[in-house]
């Protein structure tokens, strides 16, 4: 070990030993004395002494509790770890101040303290401080209190005021103000100014009076109101009042004394409403009445008696007023009759019920019917009374409550509309900190963006604002901030949870504390999804309009109710050499036409003239053309004629073509004639041939089986094979000359069309194509319930060429596999004949359909190669076509389709 570390070792020691020493020494010094000892453990603050070095010496169980250190893992530690990290370095300059020039610090001196706990937390605490001076030097004691409640407190009492001071602001149609104790303005809302006139900072430490017209201020009515109020704690009362333009105005006045915590007088609150038309109303309702009662002799309350068949026996003039009747047309009526039809029962049981109960008076509401059929709800008070006779009558007093009843429903009404705004507003809401922060948010505003509210919270509004908005919202946001602007509106756009956008028209204020620092700005979001959506969608069709416009190769112009051009597409332009630009506001028939006035021929004469669609051909000598020409009338949005929009189709190529078709179809029926003629001579040249043909072969066949007969046991084997080649030549012949005969007559065949059972058809032909070769191997896959309309006979052929081929084709394999069946191909039903055979190189497969024609490789087989010929025939006679896909050595298939035909 070297001579420096035991030094540091030595330093280490000595260090320890006094500290161990000045603990003991403050142990003694304040625990030895019981009362400072029980003093020490009763206080409610937290209790810490340290020395000039900044070490504990000494803590009270409060302190223990309130940082979460037992006294042991506290005392001999620096102080330095009840105190945040942040805070450390301005906390030992403090100290070095104080341990310079100790004195006495009350609660309060310092601000933004706070404390640190052994799990690292911080708390906000207030920190009183005294000192010893002892024979060890000087003892600090801190007295430690935890305010997190009284800030929490004072937080929410910030908060509070700020929400009270924004609705104050809100409220437009009342004047609500404070004053002083001496009755000057404190403070003034945009409801004042509005309804006084006068602007905060002219009025703010003006006396209250100067809204008093001169007359009561002189009688000192300012100040006795206020008395009054100071006396009774509330005044309320109406009365001219003066605007700053010397205007005066009928006021409903509440005067409410404000009083400190002790009871000392703090001042008044002040809430002024504008009643004057209410007044004026009143004034004239009461000129209204006086006057009536001056020409009448009753007191304008609704009076009736009714007697015990409630029949109204005397009303005075102003029940027969208020319900739209003469008192003659009322005395002497059923009283139900003015009743609503739904209150007549109720009615009248308590009629019934007050006849049975003299002494007793009844009180009620029900609704009755004016004559002119309106309604007025009514309070009645009732009692059975004897008139002169003994008998018992019911006195009636009604009252008019229909007002009262509206006012109980429109606040009523009111309050719902109330509570469903504030729970579910149409638009969202949001309160945000000046860092972006939700503090609350409306259902809508989650709704808006697919967030709940504790997700939403998490996240600031960069976090939910797209990328390309951004920038301009951050920008309108630090400018409220800075106070630079008292609200902003902005249409931006939100990144929903779900990853979709969402449109929202954002309105934000901003909410200040007391020195004016932003504390939370208001936010108001409207989803404009829908409307920038039809924005986009007008921004397209009318781009899409231009588009098609200018791309329409028909001539188009736009024409005014004097036959100027206000618009004409890029076609007709070019048609007149002119750039479009060039002929806005040109006459049309001038520039069109090349004439000096509208010619007759053209159709939108016409329909400036009548409203009316026409159309026409022309010819056109100006434009050198023959034109289809249409025109539309234009409307203006009242359903009044503009002008007109004037199409012409260039048709000149159209009608030289029509005349040249015209032209063809003539030498196309004299071809087809021609045709006829020729194919009638071919008939019966087949017929001739056939003929002639057919009996040398019969004397060939009869000389080969005569000599068969005669000498078939002298010849020698070579000789009896050239008689049997020459008898199966002719037998191949006939059949031939059959073959040809039947395909000849196909040209012919009118198809008979009817529902036919393909599926029965091909299972007959199925079976005899077995019986003809039992021996053979094939497997048959015919789909059952398949239909097609055609014609029976016909369509007997098809299968038989088309199974017969697959048939014939498929001898080679150990186990054929021949399929029918339907399927659909491009919307249309096709028939199809599959087999596993020989199948053909697709290059060949042009000549599949070709009378005669034999691929390579299957001369070998049987038939005379016009089978799929007749079956191609017999197709196109029904309208249909028919095509084979195949694959050498492999499979093919055959597909045909019936013209018009569907699956069944």
């Amino acid at each position: 070990m070297s001579i420096s570390d035991l030094d540091q070792g030595k330093i280490s020691q000595e260090q320890e030993l006094r500290i161990q020493r000045q603990i003991a020494f403050a142990s003694g010094l304040f625990q030895g004395d019981v009362t400072v000892r029980t003093l020490l453990e009763s206080l409610a603050e937290g209790v810490v002494i340290v020395d000039t070095s900044g070490t504990i010496l000494l803590v009270n169980t409060t302190a223990e509790h309130m940082f979460g250190y037992s006294r042991e893992e506290l005392v001999g530690k620096p102080h330095a770890i009840l105190i945040p990290e942040r805070l450390r370095g301005v906390h030992e300059e403090h100290q070095a101040h104080y341990f310079a020039e100790p004195r006495l610090r009350s609660m309060g001196e310092l601000h933004d303290l706070a404390g640190r706990r052994r799990d690292g937390s911080e708390f906000p605490v207030e920190i009183s401080l005294s000192f010893i001076e002892t024979i060890n030097g000087v003892l600090v004691m801190a007295f430690v209190s935890d305010i997190t409640l009284r800030k929490q407190y004072e937080s929410r009492l910030r908060e509070s005021e700020e929400l009270f001071h924004t609705q104050v602001e809100c409220v437009k149609d009342y004047a609500i103000f404070m004053l002083d104790a001496d009755g000057n303005v404190l403070n003034w809302n945009a409801g004042a100014e509005r309804l006084k006139g006068y602007q905060g900072e002219e009025i703010i430490g003006k006396p209250f009076s100067c809204f008093y017209p001169e007359e009561e201020r002189s009688a000192g009515k300012p100040e006795e109101q206020l008395e009054r109020a100071q006396r009774e704690g509330r005044v309320a009362a109406d009365g001219w009042r003066v605007r700053k333009d010397g205007s005066r105005f009928w006021a409903d006045i509440i005067i409410t004394a404000l009083r400190l915590d002790d009871g000392n007088l703090r001042g008044f609150s002040t809430v002024t409403h504008d009643i004057t038309e209410r007044k004026r109303a009143e004034d004239a309702l009461r000129f209204s009445e006086e006057r009536f009662r001056a020409l009448y002799r009753d007191n304008p309350t609704m009076i009736a008696t009714i007697d015990a068949e409630l029949t109204m026996l005397s009303v005075n003039p102003f029940c027969a007023s208020q319900l739209g009747y003469t008192i003659d047309e009322l005395e002497g009526q059923p009283v139900l009759k003015i009743f609503h039809e739904d209150d007549r029962p109720a009615l009248a049981e308590q009629l019934r019920r007050c006849l049975q109960n003299p002494a007793r008076v009844y009180q009620w509401q029900f609704r009755k019917v004016r004559k002119d059929g309106g309604l007025l709800w009514v309070e009645e008070i009732a009692q059975a009374v004897y008139d002169l006779n003994g008998a018992l009558n019911i006195l009636v007093v009604c009252q008019d409550i229909t007002d009262r009843k509206r006012t109980e429903d429109a606040l009523r009404e009111s309050e719902e509309r109330f509570r469903a705004t504030f729970n579910q507003a149409a638009v969202g809401m949001g309160l945000m900190t000046p860092d972006s922060r939700w503090m609350r948010i409306n259902q809508r505003y989650c709704d808006i963006v697919g967030y709940t509210e504790e997700e939403l919270k998490a996240l600031t509004i960069k976090d939910i604002t797209h990328p390309d908005d951004r920038e301009e919202s951050l920008k309108q946001f630090h400018l409220l901030l800075e106070g630079r602007i008292g609200n902003y509106s902005l249409e931006k756009r939100y990144i929903r949870k779900d990853g979709s956008i969402v449109w929202v028209n954002i309105t934000a204020s901003m909410v200040a504390d007391a020195d004016g620092k932003p504390r939370f700005a208001v936010g108001v979001v409207e989803d404009i999804t829908s409307r920038k959506q039809a924005e986009e969608a007008l921004v397209r069709a009318k781009n899409e309009w231009e588009l098609t416009f200018d791309s329409v190769q028909d001539l188009i112009a736009i024409l005014d109710d004097q036959y100027r051009i206000t618009r004409l597409n890029r076609a007709m332009a070019k048609r007149l050499g002119r750039k479009p630009e060039e002929c806005i506001g040109l006459v049309c028939y001038n520039v069109i036409h090349g004439t000096e006035s509208p010619p007759e021929f053209c159709p939108h004469i016409k329909t400036l003239d009548d409203g009316r669609v026409h159309d026409a051909e022309v010819h056109d000598g100006h434009l050198a053309g023959d034109f289809l020409v249409s025109t539309t009338p234009l409307l203006d949005p009242d359903g009044k004629m503009i002008g007109v929009v004037h199409m012409a189709r260039d048709i000149t190529e159209r009608k030289r073509a029509d005349e040249e078709i015209e032209r063809l179809n003539t030498d196309l029926a004299a071809r087809a004639d021609e045709l006829e003629a020729a194919n009638r001579e071919l008939e019966a040249f087949n017929y001739t041939v056939a003929h002639d043909l057919r009996k040398p072969l019969t004397v060939v066949n009869g000389y080969c089986q005569a000599i068969h007969e005669m000498c078939g046991d002298k010849l020698c084997e070579q000789c009896t094979g050239y008689l049997r080649e020459a008898y199966d030549g002719t037998l191949r012949m006939n059949g031939l000359i059959e073959a040809l005969l039947n395909f000849s007559r196909l040209v012919h065949l009118e198809p008979r069309r009817e529902m036919v059972d393909l599926s029965h058809m091909a299972h007959e032909v199925e079976t005899e194509l077995k019986l003809a070769e039992p021996e053979r191997r094939v497997k048959f896959r015919i789909t059952d319930g398949v239909s097609a309309d055609g014609d029976a006979g016909l369509l007997r052929v098809v299968l038989d060429n088309l199974l017969g081929n697959a048939w014939k084709y498929t001898d080679k394999r150990e186990e054929g596999v021949i399929e029918f069946g339907v399927t659909e191909i491009e919307g249309k039903p096709a028939w199809f004949v599959r087999d596993n055979g020989t199948g053909f190189d697709m290059a060949d497969a042009d000549k599949l359909f070709a009378p005669f024609q034999r691929l390579p490789g299957v001369e070998e087989c049987r038939g005379f190669g016009i089978g799929l010929a007749t079956v191609e025939r017999i197709i196109r006679r029904h309208g249909g076509r028919v095509w084979a896909e195949g694959e050498a050595g492999k499979r093919a298939t055959f597909y045909f389709t019936l013209g018009g035909d569907r699956i069944i």
